[in-house]
This record gives structure tokens, sequence and C-alpha cells, in this order.
């Protein structure tokens, strides 16, 4: 059964260093700082904040955006990792699948994510 879907967009020129410091796990922090150019790091930190802004839609509660990691596939798929689907399924109840997606669009980052709960 759906438990949630949430969407979010978010204007690539609201990423500052200073909001990178809270929106990214350190997970993504390492990653992010693998990127060389600053349009690239703000794309990719924007499709983070406007992923974990979906989560918090779909679960109906604030969620410390630090404590969920969005990776990518080989293939450029985005996925939350084991640890984050764990932590919300502990933190909120529940048990089942988290699917997100994450697109961008010229000044624009926009993501969903659906929450499918198997009980």
């Amino acid at each position: 059964m759906i438990r949630g879907i949430g969407v979010d967009i978010v204007k690539v020129d609201r990423i500052n260093e200073k909001n990178v410091q809270k929106i990214l796990s350190q997970k993504e922090k390492e990653i992010y700082d693998t990127f060389k150019g600053q349009k690239r790091k703000k794309e990719y930190a924007a499709g983070r904040f406007a992923v974990k802004e979906s989560l918090i839609k779909c679960f109906k509660r604030f969620i410390p955006y630090s404590q969920i990691t969005v990776l990518n596939k080989q293939s450029g798929e985005p996925y939350l990792d084991e640890e984050s689907v764990k932590y919300l399924f502990e933190k909120f109840g529940g048990n089942g699948t988290i699917h997100i997606s994450i697109a961008h669009e010229r000044e624009f980052a926009v993501a969903t994510a659906v929450v499918i709960d198997e009980d």
C-alpha cells in the first residue's frame, strides 16, 4: 500500500556552502567534494535537498537531513542507502520500500519520493 508520495522543487541558486553542511550526510559530502565546478556541486546538493524534502512530505514529519543518504547506482539511478531506509521505518514505523527520482532542468532540481508499506 502506498503510504506517501512527495514532490519537491528547488532553485539551484539557493544552495550555498552554509546550507550544504546542513543538507548533506557525511557520505554525500565526500561525493560533493569530488566535484570540480560550483555548478555541479550546487546541482548535486539541490537534488539531495529536494529528495529529503519529498521524504518529509511522505512521512508528514520532519527528518534531519543529515540522517538520510542518497546515492547513485552505476546506471545513475538514485536510491536511499540501506541505513537511511532502516532509520526512516524505525523512526516512523512500518516496513517497506522507498523509491526516489531526481531531475534537473536549467536552474531547478526536482525530486519525487514514494513510500510503500508492505505491512
